[in-house]
């Protein structure tokens, strides 16, 4: 009988510490393909998890629903997440995993000139993203009025091109391969060269996370870097990216 307790309690011990590990459709960074979950981020997480033996799958959600599970759920994994000091207290971090540098786009013809963030507060509509993104969070921290409301589905590159915003917010990858995807012409949209932020890209765990857990993964994120591993499949992935779309990678 103490035998079965045992067990039991071991049992109920290991499912409690399983880890509901989260992403959204963020390509290059994490997307899907063929049905399984993919890209850049995405590979180094897997790599953590081998290096640990952690087994728990990772699933493809809304980034509002995600986060909404990471801010008030035990055991809630998310990637890739911005990190910066408005977020930095409400989860625990394992990371950095990449980098964000987001800028202001507009369309290819248009006449506007912006050469700050000043001048960006002038124009009509900005798309950035929903109230619960990066980039409404930091244009919205700066004094910005002229945000766009969007859902979780509008994207501000396809803003921009359908003109329905004069300006978006987005780091040139991913602006690059949000036009691949949807079938946009890849020379419809221009830098400004107006930078919003640069932040680095983590791995978020629900605060309420054992701290044993965080010290787990990051030290396997950092033996990873250490050995030289991180950057070879940090390459690999970006080189099966621009395979994946089609899309010339630049040497």
């Amino acid at each position: 009988m103490k035998l079965i307790i045992s067990l039991w309690i071991c049992a109920m011990t290991v499912f409690g510490n399983e880890l509901n590990i989260m992403t959204e459709e963020w390509t290059p960074y994490n997307y899907s393909k063929d049905g399984v979950v993919t890209g850049i981020s995405t590979s180094i997480v897997k790599a953590i998890q081998e290096k640990i033996g952690n087994k728990d799958s990772i699933k493809v959600y809304s980034w509002n629903r995600a986060y909404s599970k990471l801010l008030n759920e035990k055991n809630q994994v998310l990637f890739s997440i911005v990190k910066n000091e408005s977020r930095e207290n409400l989860f625990k971090w394992v990371g950095p995993i990449n980098n964000n540098t987001v800028y202001f786009f507009k369309k290819k013809g248009s006449l506007l000139k912006i050469d700050n963030l000043n001048d960006a507060k002038k124009v009509k509509l900005i798309g950035a993203g929903s109230q619960t993104n990066i980039d409404y969070i930091i244009l919205k921290s700066k004094g910005f009025e002229n945000l766009s409301k969007l859902d979780t589905k509008s994207n501000p590159i396809s803003l921009i091109v359908n003109n329905r915003v004069d300006l978006g917010g987005s780091n040139p990858v991913t602006a690059l391969f949000h036009l691949k995807k949807n079938n946009l012409p890849l020379d419809s949209i221009v830098n400004t060269g107006v930078e919003i932020f640069s932040n680095p890209i983590y791995i978020a765990f629900n605060i309420n996370t054992d701290d044993k857990v965080i010290k787990k993964w990051q030290n396997a994120l950092d033996e990873l870097k250490k050995s030289g591993e991180f950057d070879k499949i940090k390459n690999i992935a970006i080189e099966k990216a621009y395979k994946d779309f089609g899309i010339q990678l630049e040497k």
